[in-house]
């Protein structure tokens, strides 16, 4: 079903395809010629005049996983990423373990999710990986069963408790209710600001108790997250932890082309 909140894709002029935010949804007609009419707020443009859908088509469009990720709030660069597009020979480190973690995440998902369990991926070191993989586990698992997910930093969850927009209150709502919740970089805020860790235990204990899975990523371990222990106790009760190797991914890569181009470089 959609729901307010939801992006979609839609024409402005007949020509211009744009993303906007459903704001209204009406059921309209009688019988066998019921549609919906639809309202989207479009960042630039304002709000669009309502639109029609025939009734039953959002189903279709709920069931395409492109869709799905697209109005899951992901970054536009994880989009569409898989396992196969992680490249774990990056790594120096002994991976096998994570490996095996993160395809028994995707294979075996029913069973995270029966148990309401997620992964808590983390490492020191910035640039290891951690939200990319956290990125490629949520679009393989999504693609694969037609339910909503949605992706969120700490940082823009912290802004979007404190707006008192509409739109914005939506989206929050959206963090609560979908099945599967990438939370990017917890552990990123003021731990002794009350009202912040009184906002992420009632998120994070919301989804425990719903058994909703999460994927954190952090910079921390689990034990060592700055704040109200309850939010730690309920991470430790709903996820696994996934241990990165502390390497520079992105460094790898820049040492690994260089090396590429200076042996085409010496054998030409």
């Amino acid at each position: 079903m959609m729901r307010i909140g939801d992006q979609l894709q839609i024409s402005i002029n007949n020509s211009c395809q744009v993303q906007g935010t459903v704001t209204d949804i009406k059921t309209i007609g009688e019988n066998g010629k019921r549609c919906l009419l639809v309202t989207c707020s479009v960042p630039g443009y304002g709000y669009t005049q309502p639109f029609m859908m025939p009734l039953g088509s959002e189903s279709a469009y709920n069931q395409d996983p492109s869709t799905r990720i697209l109005r899951s709030m992901m970054p536009s660069e994880y989009m569409g990423k898989t396992r196969e597009s992680f490249d774990w020979t990056l790594y120096r480190d002994d991976i096998k373990m994570q490996k095996r973690t993160v395809d028994a995440f995707v294979e075996r998902f029913a069973e995270f999710e029966k148990s309401g369990r997620g992964l808590y991926i983390y490492s020191k070191c910035k640039g290891s990986g951690k939200t990319f993989l956290a990125c490629i586990l949520a679009n393989e698992i999504t693609a694969r069963r037609p339910f909503s997910m949605k992706f969120i930093t700490l940082p823009d969850f912290i802004e979007l408790v404190k707006s008192k927009d509409v739109s914005d209150l939506q989206t929050l709502d959206g963090l609560y209710a979908c099945r599967l919740l990438v939370l990017d970089d917890i552990g990123a805020h003021d731990g002794g600001q009350a009202w912040i860790n009184e906002a992420i235990f009632r998120l994070i204990d919301y989804r425990y108790r719903e058994r909703k899975p999460v994927i954190f990523t952090s910079n921390c371990e689990m034990v060592k997250l700055s704040g109200d222990d309850r939010i730690t106790e309920r991470i430790e009760k709903m996820t696994i932890p996934l241990p990165m190797p502390e390497e520079r991914i992105r460094h790898n890569i820049a040492e690994r082309e260089t090396k590429e181009f200076m042996r085409s470089i010496m054998e030409s």
